[in-house]
């Protein structure tokens, strides 16, 4: 093989692992652009979406108090049921199509069963109350409202724990996948200058060994030594110049 054949095949060795770094790169970057838009719709997104719903969710059962201590507003708090279902329903419609765990679509079945028992028994409650009949409107609200209310907020309370959860174990994959991207472009990398210092020492010191080899021949032909022969040792450019010299040296001699 040629010298000029080993050069490229060898910056030919050098290259490929260089583009196989640039490729790993540009998969991370790929990968790593991916996990964040998953993190962000599937956590950023809902946590937002669940907190907007929980804060309607209290605004709707502040309501209570507000009816009873202030009749002035009374039309006022019926009028914005309206308002606080549509931002509730909105949110959690929206939240329920994105990626979720089974725990959490579980939580979901449970808040959904909840806050229809919930919704379907508020107006009894401020019909009762509103026509002043507060025993009736108490016993009702003992046994509708309230339970159905407090389930409504723990289902959405651990709706906000399961997204916490499946938040923090995106965040650990991305981390991981971070550090593995790392590793593997830090090891392509340092393969990559290994192999080119290593190729560039064998191929100089293979050849200038035999170059030496022919100065120190050519330096006893000046002094009038014709016995020197160099070692061949390959049939590049160098080895055919060493061939070349020993049989001209040969010749020399006889």
């Amino acid at each position: 093989m040629s010298i000029r054949a080993k050069l490229l095949l060898a910056f030919g060795v050098v290259l490929a692992l260089m583009g196989a770094v640039g490729l790993a790169g540009r998969q991370a970057t790929m990968r790593m652009d991916a996990q964040a838009d998953e993190l962000f719709e599937s956590n950023v997104e809902a946590a937002v979406e669940l907190g907007a719903a929980q804060s309607a969710l209290w605004e709707l059962r502040y309501g209570f108090p507000q009816f009873m201590v202030a009749p002035e507003k009374r039309q006022e708090i019926l009028d914005s049921q309206a308002k606080f279902y549509t931002v509730i329903d909105h949110n959690l419609r929206r939240y329920a199509a994105g990626q979720r765990t089974p725990e959490e679509r579980k939580a979901l079945a449970e808040w959904e069963q909840a806050f229809t028992q919930y919704r379907q028994a508020r107006p009894r409650w401020f019909e009762l109350y509103g026509a002043g009949r507060f025993e009736e409107a108490a016993d009702w609200r003992a046994k509708t409202t309230t339970p159905f209310g407090a389930a409504s907020v723990a289902a959405l309370g651990r709706l906000i724990e399961l997204q916490d959860e499946a938040g923090h174990a995106r965040l650990a994959q991305a981390d991981a996948a971070g550090r593995y991207w790392t590793r593997l472009l830090v090891g392509l990398l340092v393969a990559s200058l290994l192999v080119g210092i290593l190729t560039a020492l064998l191929m100089s010191r293979a050849i200038s060994r035999r170059l030496h080899q022919m100065v120190a021949a050519l330096k006893d032909v000046a002094a009038g030594d014709l016995t020197r022969r160099v070692d061949v040792g390959s049939r590049d450019e160098v080895g055919l110049m060493g061939t070349a010299l020993n049989n001209a040296l040969t010749q020399l001699h006889d």
